[in-house]
């Protein structure tokens, strides 16, 4: 077990209530809560720790990309215990052929006793940047090993395979959001199932309607035989009133459904009010009957405000949007969507630009799901007066969220980075 090294757990206790308009109803925020920060056990300088975060039970990976163990930027992910109380390091991971370059670290999913680790910058026979994942067990003494590197004979080289993964049950899913099949950089996404121990490609999905730059598989989420992919640069087609328009980088999300084990394209979804820019799709997840999906570039409050899409699954399997949360007033630059995590009833949205006490240092927002309709009652936001990116990744726990802060300060030297633990 690896040394561990992570802030003192302080209690915010802090109890604020404010009256803000969402969807037609009054939503008073009152909290009062725990937090811990943690550090990687060998912080270094540019390391990236908290660019992704993911949680499963009492285990949590954090990805820190540009680690330099291996070489300059090869990358690294660090693996978290929860005692009961708090967080624990376990163990760092590392890709066992990995070299400078690789960022490894990239992406991160765990569930269960599965750990998924993106390397999108590997190089490979297929080609430089081509990319690869990694995927470690924990054994019978709980101790994470890594068991497979999976990689594609479909692969080119600058793909970026890797860049993001998920991972849920007997099936990874993984973008490949450079890819060129389609188009340049329509991008792709694989899935691997598994057979007893053992990981083996399934498939090679495209959207329907891919075309250059699309950027599909981007952002990436399963659950159960449900998946989700973000394609955040495809601009929009069709007729309106007016004659033929475009919507140029308004984005869309791709559903796939397993089908007699095959999968299939189900849905093609994109914002009601989709508009020029809004890259819908720069972050997804899905959990049961609903899935969000967050468009960075959503200019409705602002410049850049950025807005989250919930779409809802009716009886007969079709999805449609049941609701958009952006954050009320005239905010600019605040990039309201950056990251989502949706688990059950709770989501959890990110807003890495969003200024609290001081300028720029990101906020997250909770919101609960109350008879079909997502209200916020929670607003968490950093201690730092830095810009420290916090909320750069968000995931929901069973009773708290973790929160990704890349850049923050270690002895007054930026992007060490660090994660935030807020119980709820």
């Amino acid at each position: 077990m690896e040394k561990v090294k992570f802030s003192i757990i302080y209690s915010l206790a802090f109890i604020f209530v404010v009256a803000i308009f969402s969807s037609g109803l009054f939503v008073y925020q009152v909290k009062a809560t725990t937090q811990q920060k943690l550090t990687a056990s060998d912080p270094g300088s540019s390391d990236r720790f908290g660019d992704v975060v993911d949680v499963s039970g009492n285990y949590a990976i954090v990805g820190s990309a540009l680690d330099d163990d291996n070489g300059k930027d090869s990358g690294s992910a660090y693996v978290y215990y929860w005692t009961g109380f708090s967080w624990k390091q376990i163990a760092k991971l590392s890709a066992s052929d990995g070299v400078e370059g690789d960022k490894f670290g990239t992406s991160v999913a765990i569930s269960g006793n599965t750990i998924v680790v993106g390397a999108p910058t590997k190089d490979s026979r297929y080609g430089q940047n081509a990319g690869a994942i990694y995927v470690f067990t924990k054994n019978n003494n709980d101790k994470w090993e890594q068991t497979q590197e999976l990689i594609s004979k479909k692969l080119s080289a600058n793909d970026n395979f890797g860049y993001s993964v998920d991972v849920a049950g007997n099936y990874i899913v993984a973008g490949a959001y450079l890819d060129d099949d389609k188009s340049p950089d329509a991008g792709a996404i694989y899935v691997f199932s598994k057979s007893l121990t053992s990981w083996t490609e399934q498939t090679k999905l495209l959207s329907s309607d891919g075309s250059w730059g699309d950027n599909f598989g981007f952002s990436v989420a399963i659950s159960g035989t449900t998946l989700v992919a973000g394609a955040p640069n495809h601009t929009k087609t069709g007729y309106d009133d007016w004659g033929w328009t475009t919507t140029p980088n308004s984005g869309s999300a791709y559903v796939f459904s397993l089908n007699n084990n095959v999968w299939q394209q189900t849905a093609n979804l994109s914002a009601s009010d989709a508009s020029n820019y809004a890259v819908f799709g720069y972050s997804v997840d899905i959990s049961g009957n609903n899935l969000v999906v967050g468009a960075i570039g959503d200019s409705q409050r602002g410049s850049q405000a950025g807005a989250t899409y919930i779409f809802a699954k009716n009886r007969i399997g079709n999805w449609s949007e049941s609701q958009k949360l952006t954050i009320p007033g005239r905010l600019s630059y605040i990039n309201y969507g950056f990251d989502v995590s949706l688990s059950g009833n709770n989501l959890v949205v990110s807003s890495v630009y969003k200024s609290s006490s001081y300028l720029q240092t990101g906020a997250v927002y909770l919101y609960s799901n109350v008879y079909g309709t997502w209200s916020n009652n929670t607003e968490f936001v950093t201690d730092s007066s830095y810009p420290d990116a916090f909320g750069s990744s968000v995931s929901l726990g069973s009773n708290g969220v973790l929160v990704g802060t890349p850049q923050d300060l270690y002895k007054e030297q930026f992007y060490y980075g660090s994660v935030y633990y807020y119980s709820f």
